[in-house]
């Protein structure tokens, strides 16, 4: 990064929570990244299943996928349109809509790591 950094070049970085086998302790992990490497903007996101993705058709399967409106969403139905619409409507937004899907792990948790890191 020191290198980067030497010829000009700006250094920003994205970081995504809420993976199914994310470790309790990844908002440390990701804290400790930004500081130790010097990237001068971070950002952290919630996972969001996109429509017509592989996360979208696993989350159906699963019975874990969810409208914004917190309906769980049906693959015999594929209510998958729901999530367009959601979009469409500018209802996804990664930082404050949350999750469209049931998490593996505490979602509170996942949004009290993440405020405490923000703060």
């Amino acid at each position: 990064m020191r290198k980067v950094y030497e010829y000009g070049i700006f250094v920003s970085g994205g970081f995504i929570m809420g993976f199914d086998n994310e470790r309790k302790n990844m908002d440390k992990a990701m804290s400790g990244c930004v500081e130790d490497t010097g990237i001068c903007m971070a950002m952290i996101g919630l996972l969001v299943a996109l429509p017509n993705t592989q996360l979208t058709r696993r989350l159906l399967r699963e019975k874990r996928l969810m409208s914004m409106q917190g309906e769980i969403l049906e693959e015999a139905t594929m209510d998958a349109r729901k999530i367009k619409n959601d979009m469409k409507d500018g209802i996804v937004d990664q930082t404050i809509a949350g999750f469209n899907f049931v998490t593996t792990r505490d979602r509170c948790e996942i949004f009290r790591r993440i405020s405490d890191n923000c703060a």
